[in-house]
């Protein structure tokens, strides 16, 4: 197989910084390594993050879009 979830897959609340400026969403963030990768690289671990933006209207789900320019856990809790 080829990549591998690494720990916990965690979430948090945010806001985005860009396109939707000031809108909240939820940060997904997880760890994985290339299990398939030669010895030594199948033990590097990688991170990711992104956010998803979700467009509800009338109780209806209009669009969701996937965010990478959010503000960080202490930006949040700077802000809060």
């Amino acid at each position: 197989m080829g990549s591998k979830v690494y720990g916990e897959v965690t979430t948090s609340d945010s806001k985005c910084i860009a396109c939707e400026h000031g809108k909240g969403m939820v940060v997904y963030e997880f760890e994985y390594i290339h299990a398939a990768a030669p010895i030594p690289m199948n033990r590097v671990v990688y991170g990711w993050d992104f956010g998803i933006l979700f467009n509800i209207k009338n109780e209806i789900l209009h669009e969701v879009r996937v965010c990478n320019a959010f503000l960080d856990k202490k930006e949040m809790e700077n802000l809060f």
